[in-house]
């Protein structure tokens, strides 16, 4: 019902994750990221990278995406705003 209440919203945001920039700036930073080869040692640095990894697929998510479909990326978009806000700020801002 949520999703349903606030779906333009949602799309306006996925919108300008379309960005070519957006993209590109999301590729270069993963790219980056893979290419320092860092060995991750700390908890919440292994999450980050698992959670960040997974934003290309966020991305690509077609306009006709059900609110059942957008559930489980919702609630791995919100780990940005609540547990990795320092992160994602620093590598994007």
């Amino acid at each position: 019902m949520v999703i349903n209440l606030t779906h333009d919203k949602i799309w306006s945001v996925l919108e300008k994750l379309r960005d070519p920039k957006i993209y590109a700036t999301v590729q270069q930073t993963i790219s980056a990221i893979e290419a320092d080869n860092v060995s991750w040692e700390d908890g919440e640095e292994t999450n980050f990278w698992q959670w960040i990894t997974k934003l290309p697929d966020l991305m690509s998510l077609k306009h006709d995406t059900s609110p059942t479909q957008l559930v489980p990326h919702l609630k791995w978009a919100a780990q940005a705003q609540w547990i990795y806000a320092e992160q994602v700020e620093a590598l994007f801002c």
